[in-house]
């Protein structure tokens, strides 16, 4: 079992991957989006992608709106929570780290479903126990990732209420007066 400190470390850690991770995924969204679909373009001809872009649109216009907008507020959704965890972290708030919880439950829950659905998509492929590997490692990488963050969490969560116990412990206390102090360090008042 890892200290309360080592708890908080890593969920500043968690914290500082998940807003660069979630910072480059803004600013990738508009590559990203034209690579899934051209729901918004008018030119779907034959060719290199690239070239399909270059006729679509003119330069820096988004070509698949709605993947943009959903990937662009995800996006910023996991960097504000990411915040909302260094913020609990900081100032103890047990009731921040449960709604980070909160959100890391839904967060992994959206994406095993987009891991299902792009399984399902590309199930009667050609290289299918291919796919089918590839996915599986997917899985279990995903898997091992979000259980951690969930273990870092709950021991950040414990870690944090017993700390906050502790100064509340310590502001109840009364004041030792001098023959407790004395007492406390093996001595005699005569």
């Amino acid at each position: 079992m890892c200290s309360g400190a080592t708890f908080k470390a890593l969920c500043y850690f968690y914290a500082g991957c998940n807003m660069f991770m979630s910072i480059s995924a803004i600013m990738n969204a508009n590559r990203v989006s034209a690579i899934i679909g051209y729901d918004n373009c008018t030119n779907a001809q034959l060719g290199p992608l690239d070239h399909r872009l270059a006729a679509d649109r003119t330069p820096g216009e988004t070509c698949n709106q709605f993947t943009y907008t959903f990937l662009v507020a995800a996006s910023g959704l996991d960097c504000l929570m990411s915040l909302v965890l260094t913020v609990a972290i900081a100032l103890r708030k047990t009731l921040l780290l449960k709604l980070y919880t909160l959100h890391l439950w839904c967060h992994m829950s959206f994406c095993f479903y987009c891991w299902l659905a792009i399984l399902l998509a590309f199930r009667g492929a050609i290289n299918s126990s291919t796919l089918l590997s590839v996915w599986g490692v997917v899985f279990i990488l995903a898997s091992v990732y979000f259980a951690m963050e969930v273990w870092i969490t709950r021991g950040a969560y414990e870690a944090v209420r017993v700390e906050r116990a502790k100064l509340k412990q310590l502001a109840t206390a009364p004041e030792p007066g001098p023959g407790e102090v004395l007492l406390s360090m093996g001595g005699f008042i005569f």
